[in-house]
């Protein structure tokens, strides 16, 4: 039976945001590896904060380098980077304090306004980071125009372009229907 059936494990992975993984395995009596196997098949892909080891893992990089924690849970170093760049901890190699990224400083009035990308451009830092700086300060994506555009029975016709014209079938009609038969060759042709 695999752990992800039990009726415990919607309270363990949601516990695992306040309790370490050891607490939990003493608790459940089962061992850990066990329950970083299941944490790993439970796992949707994705960004690395979705992942249900997330907790553990953010844990871990306290005495545990990215490499080793990337193994333990099955993914790798990159997804593990990025994730801790988008939640705003770590950038460029360089764990980040209470006062952020110092590559993005200059760049604050901009968060929100422009696309990251843009910001990420234009101060060398990677697009994730900005992310992470947005989330830190509490700003809300880059959002062009608002929302849907609404357009007009004009404008979508213009855009659909004409109609194709519908080729039109003459059918013969029979009074004045003929048939022709042709020789085939000339042996045919005597008869």
């Amino acid at each position: 039976m695999s752990l992800l059936n039990a009726r415990w494990w919607g309270s363990f992975v949601a516990g695992l945001r306040s309790r370490p993984l050891a607490d939990w395995s003493a608790r459940l009596g089962e061992p850990e590896d066990v329950l970083i196997d299941a944490l790993i098949e439970a796992d949707p892909g994705g960004p690395a904060q979705d992942a249900p080891w997330w907790p553990e893992a953010l844990r871990a990089r306290a005495d545990t380098s990215i490499r080793t924690i990337a193994r333990r849970f099955g993914t790798t170093p990159r997804r593990l980077r990025r994730a801790l760049a988008r939640e705003g901890l770590r950038s460029g190699g360089v764990e980040l304090d209470r006062r952020g990224d110092p590559a993005l400083a200059g760049f604050r009035a901009r968060l929100g306004q422009e696309p990251d990308a843009a910001i990420a451009r234009a101060s060398g830092a990677a697009v994730e980071a900005v992310q992470g700086e947005r989330r830190r300060l509490g700003i809300a994506p880059f959002r062009v125009g608002g929302g849907p555009i609404q357009l007009t029975a004009d404008e979508q016709a213009w855009i659909r372009g004409p109609e194709p014209m519908r080729r039109i079938r003459h059918r013969a009609d029979a009074e004045r229907l003929e048939v022709v038969r042709r020789p085939r060759s000339g042996v045919d042709a005597g008869r």
